[in-house]
């Protein structure tokens, strides 16, 4: 469970919580199964912290620092990531539908088994992320890039991918049924078993 000292000082606001994390760099934030339904947390530092099973849903993470941080089984559903820094974060099943992901850097970033449903993610860096068994259908992609990444047996039904970019890519067993692949990059992928492309 979630250290209820941190929680409430998250509530009390970004400013106090990003001076707390500067003055405490070595303290690794523990707000599992938290609830900030709702919370605008615009730029706040949450690098490397506990977020398991927490309740995000329809949060303001613009520009927030969550690179390394645990949002395994998190609700981000209609959350705001635009610009967010996301980079090896763990978010495998996160439900993150209708999510914002905006420019958001997901680099190696891990979304196994993650619902990202109508997620409107436009040129986000999701460069070696893992992205296997997830639900991608009617998600917005365009100009994304998934250099490197790994899309096995991922859901793509309906999802807008105009320029996405996925060179290198494994889409084994990819279902891209319906999806707008114009101006795509198909380089080099690994596309065993994958349908609509």
């Amino acid at each position: 469970m979630a250290d209820q000292k941190q929680v409430d000082l998250l509530k009390q606001g970004v400013k106090a919580w990003n001076a707390w994390r500067q003055e405490n760099p070595s303290i690794i934030p523990d707000l599992e199964e938290a609830e900030f339904t709702s919370a605008d947390l615009t730029s706040v530092n949450l690098r490397d912290a506990n977020l398991t099973g927490a309740t995000l849903d329809n949060a303001n993470f613009t520009g927030a620092r969550l690179s390394g941080a645990n949002l395994s089984g998190a609700n981000l559903q209609a959350a705001w990531l635009y610009s967010a820094d996301l980079r090896k974060a763990n978010l495998s099943g996160a439900n993150l539908t209708n999510a914002t992901l905006e420019i958001a850097n997901l680099r190696s970033a891990n979304l196994r088994s993650a619902n990202l449903q109508a997620a409107s993610c436009t040129r986000a860096n999701l460069i070696r992320a893992d992205l296997s068994d997830a639900n991608l259908t009617e998600a917005d992609l365009a100009n994304a890039t998934f250099i490197g990444s790994c899309l096995d047996r991922a859901d793509l039904h309906s999802a807008y991918l105009p320029s996405a970019n996925f060179t290198g890519a494994d889409l084994i067993e990819a279902d891209f049924t319906g999806a707008d692949v114009d101006d795509a990059i198909f380089r080099d992928v690994d596309k065993t078993g994958a349908i609509g492309i």
